[in-house]
């Protein structure tokens, strides 16, 4: 929902906001440090997404 277009899309956001941000070197550290169960219940879609893959 929120990549429909380049400039709404979570990496364009953030490099707006942190100067050198790069989605290949940062993308993998936040999603660590968040950790994937906060990622999961703050992204609905992300979740049911993850729960498909699980269930195959």
């Amino acid at each position: 929902m929120i990549n429909d277009v380049k400039v709404t899309s979570p990496s364009h956001r953030l490099g707006r906001i942190i100067k050198g941000y790069h989605k290949v070197v940062y993308g993998n550290i936040l999603a660590e440090a968040i950790g994937l169960e906060k990622i999961r219940r703050k992204s609905p879609r992300f979740n049911q997404w993850l729960e498909k893959i699980e269930s195959i």
